[in-house]
């Protein structure tokens, strides 16, 4: 957010591990990603509306603790949830470039 209480970026990182800090009413503070960080920042007058979400993402509202002593209650439906195997899409097998070597012969007859 600027100055003037506008958005003019978006940003996309990938970590291990993230922590927020909020301010009162769900407001972020701070993001802090460790230990090895990579992204881009875009500007949004250039992102792309799939660059703007997250792909995959569900938002499993019934299954959000509400009071903080909820966050140890493990629900019917989280019990059912994590039964299930969950398997994530393997990204596609890059075919690798052929080694510099092999793409010349040598003529042994100069």
């Amino acid at each position: 957010m600027e100055n003037d209480s506008t958005y003019n970026k978006c940003v996309r990182t990938e970590s291990g591990f993230l922590a927020l800090d909020l301010k009162e009413k769900q407001e972020v503070d701070k993001v802090k990603l460790w230990p090895e960080v990579s992204g881009q920042v875009i500007p949004l007058y250039v992102a792309k509306n799939s660059q703007l979400k997250l792909d995959e993402y569900q938002w499993f509202d019934e299954l959000r603790p509400k009071k903080p002593y909820e966050v140890l209650d493990i629900s019917e439906l989280m019990r059912e949830m994590i039964s299930q195997p969950w398997e994530m899409t393997k990204p596609k097998e890059e075919t690798e470039a052929p080694d510099v070597d092999d793409r010349y012969v040598e003529n042994e007859t100069l």
